[in-house]
């Protein structure tokens, strides 16, 4: 009767620890699946509504050619372009360095399940998210919104010290 007893509670823990298991892993990939498609979509909406306002604005106001342009006005035209597009390139970067720090952490956590350097590739996917959100504020405040300098120098600052 005991080693009924035993038997049954032993089925009854190993039952429940795999269903547990399972469960978890389960919700875990769909989570992650739900997390990294949000993401992505929501990344490529952003971007593409951005670089067309950006491209837009650029187009606008700052190649307008007439027949009476000289060359030095056109290379200054060029210059204030290069002015924003080096960093609405560099926000393209860090957005990809985003992206690959995301798969690293996913790839660390299923593989090795250690949290010390799951913790520091999150820590890193962090940083380079703020250093996006600096770049984007850059390019805006270049393009279609005033933001205040000093507030500006301020999130440089910090976006140096992230990445």
């Amino acid at each position: 009767r005991l080693a009924e007893r035993t038997g049954e509670r032993v089925l009854e823990k190993v039952g429940e620890r795999v269903t547990e298991g399972i469960g978890e892993r389960l919700l875990e990939r769909a989570s992650e699946r739900v997390v990294e498609r949000t993401l992505e979509r929501s990344g490529e909406r952003a971007l593409e509504r951005g670089a067309e306002r950006v491209g837009t604005r650029l187009v606008e106001t700052t190649l307008r050619i007439s027949e009476g342009t000289t060359l030095l006005q056109y290379i200054g035209r060029l210059v204030k372009v290069l002015h924003v597009l080096v960093p609405a390139l560099g926000m393209l970067l860090v957005a990809h360095m985003v992206h690959q720090d995301f798969h690293r952490l996913r790839q660390e956590w299923s593989q090795h399940r250690a949290r010390c350097t799951t913790g520091l590739f999150l820590v890193g996917l962090l940083c380079d998210a703020f250093d996006v959100c600096v770049h984007g504020v850059v390019v805006a405040s270049m393009t279609l919104v005033h933001v205040d300098h000093h507030w500006l120098h301020w999130l440089e600052h910090y976006g140096l010290v992230a990445a």
